[in-house]
């Protein structure tokens, strides 16, 4: 294995309309901290960084997350809009900085199965049609060597004092952090 799940970074122009949100479609506890915010859950694993960023939302993004949560409604209470409620099974929704959650399971999609502390049920990979056009609203951090990630395949684009942004061969941002003592993205 060349990474380990290290936590998960949400951009978002509204930090605490985020944090309110997430923390009832995920059910973790949030708080404001430094330029965002933080969920945490039970174990480190289940750590989501709020990220605020300037820009608004302009790109459907390429990388989501799906929520199994008992009531769309709980979910619009906490600030989500409804985008499609008629076209799939399940409610198409957007959070409160339009970020879409859910997928089509329909066209050629595939998944990771959850290492032990992940806190997601999977990881799901969908093809778009569309082309890459701005720097993703969410992604990964994994606890991982640059050198080893690079030789899989992936690409550095930036430097942190916290870690590394790397991009998939999709051009999809990730952050890799090698000592274990580094917090967040």
């Amino acid at each position: 294995m060349i990474a380990r799940w290290k936590g998960f970074c949400i951009d978002a122009v509204d930090v605490p309309a985020a944090l309110r949100f997430w923390s009832v479609a995920l059910g973790l506890e949030g708080q404001e901290s430094g330029n965002g915010g933080v969920l945490r859950g039970d174990t480190p694993e289940q750590t989501v960084w709020i990220n605020r960023v300037a820009e608004p939302r302009r790109a459907k993004n390429r990388l989501h997350v799906d929520v199994s949560n008992p009531s769309v409604q709980r979910l619009i209470d906490a600030g989500a809009t409804v985008a499609d409620a008629d076209t799939f099974a399940w409610t198409i929704l957007r959070d409160p900085d339009g970020g879409e959650l859910g997928h089509d399971e329909e066209h050629g999609w595939w998944w990771v199965d959850p290492p032990e502390g992940w806190p997601w049920e999977s990881w799901v990979f969908v093809p778009v049609p569309e082309p890459k056009v701005e720097t993703n609203r969410v992604h990964p951090d994994l606890w991982g060597e640059e050198a080893d990630l690079v030789a899989a395949g992936a690409t550095v684009v930036d430097r942190q004092p916290s870690g590394v942004v790397l991009t998939d061969p999709e051009g999809n941002e990730f952050c890799a952090v090698a000592p274990p003592d580094a917090d967040e993205c």
